[in-house]
């Protein structure tokens, strides 16, 4: 009698510790199955994130501009706008290495058509005009009143770097335009890598005049604008294209569209930019 007792509660010990070991078995498969579901929507959202996304390369000088239509698209559109700025050569080189842009909005049309020449671009829709002026220090101390003023004695100067920037390039042509390209050059200090850095060695008094794009020192308070007449200015347009390489076609194109509507033109006229009809 006690015996068939004993094996009674074995028995019973037997299933208890059987079943402990099949609830932990299913406790952990549930807790496996539920880590896995939450990080299969978190890869999800992740990759949803990811296509609403764009890359959009830009000229440096344009970021005031670009940065204002990327915020008001993403309002309109809930689509996020990733710049690349930099200077159009740089820019260039990397439209060239990589695969994952979707937007050239270029800083003159020069080069657009190098990026077109090498089959990297759609067809392009201007924008607006990139209009060179001499920018000088409040008050312009040197009393600049025109582009042969910038040969002067004593008068310091700084430029865009003459190959690899827009700005530097135009800078270059309308000196000789005047024939005195060789004589300003006895006074440039330094060439820069993009327009925005002339403006800050501009409002650090490292320089009493530089000749930049007039939408880059639109509203600044310590520096000041010097118009240069048309007939001895070289005036650009701003164009906007999709990039062949685009794995985003539909949303590159919305945003192309976007840039070109009164709305997105009236971030560029925000900035001092005189827009394209």
């Amino acid at each position: 009698m006690e015996c068939k007792v004993q094996r009674k509660i074995r028995t019973n010990k037997l299933l208890i510790l059987l079943i402990m070991i099949l609830s932990l078995v299913f406790s952990c498969g549930c807790s496996d199955s539920n880590k896995n579901t939450k990080e299969s929507k978190k890869v999800k959202t992740s990759s949803s994130q990811s296509e609403q996304t764009l890359m959009v390369y830009s000229g440096a000088g344009l970021r005031k501009a670009m940065d204002e239509v990327g915020k008001k698209f993403k309002e309109k559109y809930g689509i996020q706008v990733q710049f690349n700025y930099a200077n159009c050569s740089q820019v260039m080189s990397q439209l060239q290495l990589s695969n994952n842009g979707d937007v050239f909005v270029a800083g003159s049309k020069h080069y657009y058509d190098l990026a077109n020449e090498k089959g990297l671009v759609e067809k392009r829709i201007d924008v607006a005009y990139h209009i060179p002026a001499i920018a000088v220090s409040k008050g312009n101390p040197k009393n600049i009143k025109s582009i042969k003023d910038l040969k002067k004695d004593g008068v310091k100067v700084i430029l865009g770097d003459l190959k690899s920037t827009a700005i530097g390039r135009v800078s270059k042509k309308m000196l000789g335009k005047e024939k005195i390209f060789n004589d300003v050059m006895k006074n440039v200090e330094a060439t820069t890598a993009t327009v925005n850095e002339l403006i800050v060695h501009l409002s650090m008094n490292e320089a009493d005049a530089a000749i930049v794009w007039a939408d880059t020192i639109y509203n600044l308070k310590n520096v000041q604008a010097v118009s240069i007449p048309k007939d001895k200015n070289i005036i650009k347009t701003v164009p906007i294209t999709i990039l062949k390489n685009s794995k985003k076609k539909e949303l590159a194109k919305k945003f192309q569209d976007f840039v070109v509507s009164e709305e997105g033109k009236k971030c560029f006229e925000n900035h001092g930019f005189k827009t394209i009809e």
